[in-house]
């Protein structure tokens, strides 16, 4: 009898985690970055950029287009992210680029089209990283 009520806890609790999380990030109207990638979240420095998870409905991730990869064309940059009471990302706008047009307008795009839950206007700073990763020959 015990084993059947440890599966019911655990999944209350996982249930109240999510919930938490989602409700933290539902709390989130703005997330800036500055040139030293120190994080404010609605005006409060933080140690950490948050998990934004709960708040996003959709996150699809940029393209990386395969001449770019074979070329080992990489870069990191920040986006700013308006989005509407309804969820919809309305502008992003360059805060600080990858380096490369074509990477910046990929994060652009893909940026473009997530979601968040309804609530406030919101203005949030995204860093977009663009790597390769190297392969491991074994000899």
């Amino acid at each position: 009898m015990r084993f059947v009520f440890i599966p019911a806890i655990l999944s209350v609790l996982l249930a109240a985690t999510a919930a938490a999380q989602q409700s933290a990030a539902a709390d989130v109207v703005k997330v800036t970055l500055d040139e030293n990638l120190r994080t404010t979240v609605n005006g409060v420095q933080v140690q950490h950029y948050p998990n934004l998870r709960g708040l996003f409905l959709g996150m699809p991730k940029p393209y990386y287009p395969p001449d770019l990869r074979s070329r080992h064309i990489t870069g990191s940059g920040t986006f700013t992210m308006y989005i509407d009471a309804s969820g919809k990302v309305t502008d992003v706008k360059i805060r600080k680029s990858t380096g490369h047009r074509e990477l910046d307008i990929q994060a652009i795009d893909a940026l473009r089209h997530w979601r968040t839950r309804p609530g406030s206007h919101r203005e949030i700073d995204m860093p977009i990283t663009f790597t390769v990763r190297a392969r491991q020959s074994f000899h």
